[in-house]
């Protein structure tokens, strides 16, 4: 095959930034080469077109220049965004235990204090968990889904109660699957404290949030 035609080629690197309307010509390269070509073209402008000028570095390289710390293509080491999350009330009997966030109960609706100065939600709810024991201590791991925008529990093997996403002990790997990347933890008391089957009034069981929020969360909110 003949080499494609240096001065095309400079004249392609010089100019790498700049969207081209068309590929580098050379008569010698086959219909399926060329067609590859238009390809590479084509995926190249799109690229381009997501790049600001040359000498941009970094974040401000990137068009919108706003990055998803939820996704994937963040990795999980050092510090993580910070929020605050209001509490939960919960109500026991010797069976059941039953959170509320739905204002009801004395409960707050459920908001999301963000570190970029946005609250979300209001976001009502509550769960009933049956079929417990009497006498006995159960922790929960709750936490809100960025994706759904629902408040969920994490269920793991273990679990007992309907549903079952009640435990008898605490655990890392139950921690660490509340505070994944999308999820922000909610009513971290629950996961510390716990609360026992016995017929029990209207009780606070505390904030939570993602980052130092879980901590400062469960303290004032």
């Amino acid at each position: 095959m003949v080499a494609p035609n240096n001065t095309c080629w400079e004249r392609a690197i010089a100019n790498k930034l700049r969207p081209w309307s068309q590929r580098a010509y050379d008569p010698a390269l086959g219909t399926n080469t060329n067609q590859f070509m238009d390809w590479v073209a084509s995926s190249l402008n799109q690229l381009i077109g997501q790049v600001s000028a040359p000498s941009a570095q970094g974040q401000g390289a990137l068009s919108p220049n706003t990055i998803n710390p939820t996704s994937g293509t963040i990795q999980s080491l050092g510090g993580r965004v910070t929020s605050l999350a209001t509490g939960f009330i919960y109500t026991a009997t010797t069976t059941t235990i039953s959170l509320f966030w739905d204002g009801t109960n004395g409960s707050q609706l459920l908001r999301i204090y963000r570190d970029d100065g946005t609250v979300e939600g209001p976001f009502a709810g509550s769960q009933e968990i049956t079929g417990l024991t009497t006498g006995t201590v159960y922790f929960f791991y709750p936490y809100f889904d960025e994706n759904t925008q629902t408040v969920r529990f994490v269920s793991q093997a273990g679990a007992t109660g309907s549903p079952p996403i009640a435990y008898l002990a605490t655990a890392p790997e139950l921690a660490q699957a509340q505070f994944l990347r999308g999820h922000i933890p909610l009513a971290s008391n629950l996961s510390v404290v716990g609360v026992k089957t016995v017929s029990t009034p209207a009780t606070s069981i505390g904030g939570g949030g993602g980052g130092g929020g879980v901590y400062v969360g469960r303290a004032i909110l």
